[in-house]
């Protein structure tokens, strides 16, 4: 009726986003995210008394 689970062969050992290829991929998004974010100030440590968009000024 049911198959058996203990029959079945895992034949995939690891996860595709556990490969270190896709690691290294990740950490270099990481990076560019990173650098793209310190691009702008961080708003609540400006001193500026008016509201504005950090992005575009």
């Amino acid at each position: 009726m049911c198959p058996d689970h203990t029959q079945r062969k895992n034949t995939q050992s690891q996860h595709k986003e556990e490969s270190k290829h896709r690691r290294t991929l990740d950490a270099k998004d990481r990076e560019l995210i990173q650098e793209e974010v310190d691009k702008y100030p961080y708003p609540l440590e400006d001193i500026r008394p008016q509201l504005y968009n950090p992005v575009t000024g």
